[in-house]
């Protein structure tokens, strides 16, 4: 019995000691994991950091170009409105992200911004679209001019008329009918692994949902096709002028020359092949949930603003506009002074003749 009480209690410690082992060998599993979770969320941190940097930067450089385009109002006919809403979305939807940057991915805020955020990306796209159909309309209205007597003239019509609805089709109804979709047909925080759903946590508005890749990237990518097809017609129709004397191809060549549709053109493709370049590398890195990546994007989100104002701004148009409205100024400067010359003489003269006339009715008084 005693022996049997010896066998128990050993037993016992034996137990307790395993027990010890085990909770010691837990905790340190358990610190261990904490400090891989830790390490983790710093790193995410930092991500979060970087990319609230570059929205912030992308915002303050677009920010000080809107500023700078309605401060002229010459520049403001340079670009047309076409290009001007465009910039207004664009500096739209940086602030819209950097917004959901702020906010928490459960918060119904985060969502409404998420969604606007998204619909300005869309809307920037399809009025630089619009730009590049404009262009197109005016080299069409002008051959229509010199070409009153063209067979093809009231094909050219229907042509034209046709382009007309499918542009407002498009710019106006592909935006919203593309949030919609996302609303009724996708669930927000469906994500295709566990990955995808760990890279949600740093990628603002842009989560990597079914969503987005089968509505939103999609349709960018179509838009920005479409403005690849409209620069190559509007390119391909402006070489032939310079492999042809007819009177009509100096009239265009004189029109690209005296009108704005030279600097729209230029901008509108500089627009195009930069958002080409950040949203294939935005699509790559929600695509393989890659915050190397994201750094990529978000870098070139940032210099895409910054490229854009220096070089749309310090262009040769631009430039000749900032100074002709100087020389403007300057003029206007002097003939103001002039006239303020003019009437500070006028003024003294007048003041000597009133004194002149009341010392003559002074000595004739005496």
């Amino acid at each position: 019995m005693l022996h049997n009480n010896d066998n128990l209690s050993n037993d016992h410690i034996l137990c307790t000691l395993n027990n010890k082992t085990l909770n010691s060998n837990n905790q340190s599993y358990y610190f261990i994991i904490t400090s891989n979770i830790m390490n983790d969320s710093r790193i995410d941190t930092e991500t979060y950091r970087i990319t609230q940097i570059c929205l912030s930067l992308s915002f303050c450089s677009t920010l000080l170009h809107i500023i700078f385009i309605f401060y002229f109002k010459r520049i403001r006919q340079l670009y047309g409105i076409c290009i001007i809403i465009h910039y207004l979305f664009y500096s739209l939807s940086y602030l819209m992200m950097l917004i959901t940057c702020s906010l928490s991915k459960m918060h119904i805020m985060h969502t409404i911004f998420r969604y606007l955020a998204d619909y300005c990306i869309l809307t920037t796209m399809t009025m630089n679209l619009k730009s590049t159909i404009v262009i197109i309309y005016s080299l069409m209205n002008q051959q229509q001019i010199t070409n009153l007597w063209c067979k093809n003239n009231i094909c050219l019509k229907n042509v034209k008329t046709l382009c007309y609805i499918i542009e407002h089709i498009i710019i106006i109804g592909l935006p919203i009918s593309s949030i919609l979709l996302s609303v009724l047909l996708f669930d927000t925080y469906e994500y295709n692994s566990v990955d995808h759903k760990e890279f949600a946590e740093i990628s603002c508005n842009l989560l990597p949902n079914h969503e987005h890749f089968y509505v939103f990237f999609p349709i960018i990518f179509i838009l920005l096709l479409l403005q690849f097809i409209c620069i190559i017609i509007i390119t391909k129709y402006l070489i032939k002028q310079y492999h042809n004397t007819d009177n009509h191809y100096n009239i265009m060549d004189t029109l690209w020359k005296t009108t704005n549709i030279n600097t729209r053109y230029w901008i509108t493709i500089k627009f195009t092949i930069t958002h080409s370049f950040v949203w294939f590398i935005a699509f790559l890195a929600l695509l393989q949930a890659s915050i190397a990546l994201w750094h990529v994007f978000t870098l070139l989100f940032s210099l895409q603003a910054i490229y854009i104002i220096v070089n749309c701004t310090f262009t040769r148009p631009i430039l000749d506009l900032l100074y002709q409205w100087r020389e403007e100024m300057m003029d206007y400067y002097k003939n103001e002074h002039n006239l303020y010359i003019i009437n500070h003489i006028i003024n003294t003269n007048q003041q000597k003749d009133t004194k002149r006339n009341r010392n003559r009715n002074i000595s004739i008084d005496t």
